[in-house]
């Protein structure tokens, strides 16, 4: 008897990180799930998608630009959910694109065992991300589920952030790692005025970055199949940031610190 397939490994295993469902162009979640909206509504529209809901409106909101599984309305509806949220839980998620900021890896390995993305400063950049807006509820447990970042605030003048409709918010928030991101190799000697190295692009499969890791560091732990390596890194999530520092692979995001510590 030939033996059973292999289960496929579920919808949010740490393996498949950021998830296949992540990103989205206009939609809102509410209790019922999520409901597309039109991607060319403008900031005037989404505030009537939330009256109509009886939801707080963007006024009195805060607008996080998400770089990683933040920007799936599943995701953020499972934090909503795992903390216990009993306030509305209506939130707008709309694309948008940000200058001079660009996306890698977080120098720390997450409580499953995945790397996540992490923001950094990127001068001439053009990236793709998602804006959602909390209420001061949702805001305090997305901040509660994000004990390795820091909400810190960007504004258009450092970091252009713009919608579909041409609209530019004035300000708006980023969760930056505590850790620093990986850099994309140990220091070279570099030309003056030039960087030795850089954050490391991110990667959209754990298998893709774990490859890259293991020819950084030619360690163990990098080794093998997505999912077993998350699994031995879960058991040792403090080991992957003590390696990356000793092998000098972490640099500074290059990001304003400009709220207060959380």
């Amino acid at each position: 008897m030939a033996p059973d397939p292999p289960l496929d490994p579920s919808p949010d295993a740490p393996e498949l990180y950021p998830w296949p469902e992540q990103g989205v162009q206009a939609a809102m979640l509410h209790r019922e799930g999520v409901r597309e909206l039109d991607p060319r509504a403008d900031l005037e529209q989404v505030d009537e998608a939330l009256r109509d809901e009886g939801a707080a409106p963007l006024a009195d909101r805060t607008l996080v630009v998400a770089v990683g599984s933040n920007q799936s309305p599943a995701v953020i509806a499972a934090k909503y959910r795992r903390f216990g949220l009993v306030s509305p839980v209506t939130t707008p998620f709309l694309s948008c694109t940000v200058q001079e900021l660009a996306v890698g890896h977080s120098a720390h390995v997450s409580a499953r065992g995945y790397i996540a993305a992490a923001p950094h400063h990127a001068p001439g950049a053009v990236t793709e991300l998602v804006a959602t807006w909390f209420d001061a509820a949702q805001l305090e447990i997305v901040d509660r589920s994000e004990p390795n970042y820091e909400r810190i605030e960007l504004t258009q003048a450092g970091h252009p952030l713009e919608l579909p409709t041409g609209q530019r918010p004035a300000r708006f928030a980023v969760y930056a790692s505590r850790w620093g991101v990986i850099a994309d190799g140990p220091p070279l000697p570099a030309p003056a005025g030039r960087p030795d190295r850089r954050p490391l692009p991110f990667q959209a499969g754990q298998q893709d970055l774990f490859g890259l890791l293991d020819a950084l560091t030619g360690a163990e732990a990098f080794s093998g199949e997505a999912a077993e390596i998350c699994a031995r890194l879960a058991w040792d999530p403090a080991g992957v940031g003590t390696l990356l520092r000793e092998r000098a692979l972490v640099v500074p995001d290059g990001l304003p610190r400009t709220l207060p510590p959380r």
